[in-house]
């Protein structure tokens, strides 16, 4: 009786002191974030490695159910194949039709945010494979990796947010070339040079860009490649 009764003042001593763990500090931090201003937007970026298999992970997880969205990469779902989360909605997803499991891209939005994205109407705008000219596609389709992006609105002002997986054999030179085709027209360097462009004003569009480049950044590669980005 004497050690039970030990035990249970311990217990009512733990009691009276919280553990904040690094969980509890991301899920207040978004909270206060949504009720501070309605066009806050947070986001979650993952590697699922398959979105069906862990999507009992992703809906039970502590922190994140709480964010605004969810950007999946290596999501092994092909185009047609759906999988529903509940409280958020498939705002746009792609994958190769290139035989392999690995791969795969997806956007999901909360249903109860505020900020509404929504899929670009407009075809893709990218660099033509001579490298010649701009030319317009519907989806990116191709061996080095997958994209997909969505639009947004944050404090009026257009986003785009593009969610990306390159392939783990992708060399540097193959990653470079992917993202200077279709991220290039959105480059204040292509200002004036093509009237469409300028009507849609490609160039004052910010970009937020997530997901898997299978790129080791410190390395003198990732170093490279971050050169790059800039």
């Amino acid at each position: 009786e004497k050690s039970l009764k030990e035990i249970r003042t311990e217990f009512e001593h733990l009691g009276r002191y919280r553990l904040i763990t690094h969980a509890s500090c991301c899920r207040q931090f978004i909270k206060e974030s949504r009720e501070s201003s309605s066009n806050s937007l947070s986001l979650c970026s993952l590697n699922v490695q398959s979105l069906r298999a862990h999507l009992p992970d992703i809906t039970t997880d502590f922190v994140i159910p709480s964010c605004g969205l969810l950007a999946f990469s290596e999501t092994w779902l092909p185009d047609p194949e759906r999988v529903d989360i509940a409280n958020y909605s498939l705002i746009n997803q792609h994958k190769r039709n290139n035989g392999n499991v690995a791969g795969g891209v997806a956007i999901y939005e909360r249903k109860t945010d505020s900020n509404v994205l929504y899929s670009c109407e407009r075809p893709i705008i990218r660099i033509n494979t001579e490298q010649t000219a701009l030319e317009e596609c519907k989806l990116i389709s191709t061996d080095i990796g997958d994209l997909c992006k969505v639009e947004t609105t944050i404090d009026g002002k257009r986003v785009l947010l593009v969610a990306t997986y390159l392939s783990n054999e992708t060399t540097l030179n193959d990653k470079i070339k992917f993202f200077e085709r279709y991220l290039l027209p959105y480059s204040i360097k292509l200002k004036g040079l093509f009237l469409f462009i300028d009507e849609l004003k490609l160039y004052d569009l910010p970009v937020v860009l997530y997901g898997d480049f299978n790129i080791e950044l410190r390395s003198e590669e990732g170093l490279a490649f971050c050169k790059f980005m800039n």
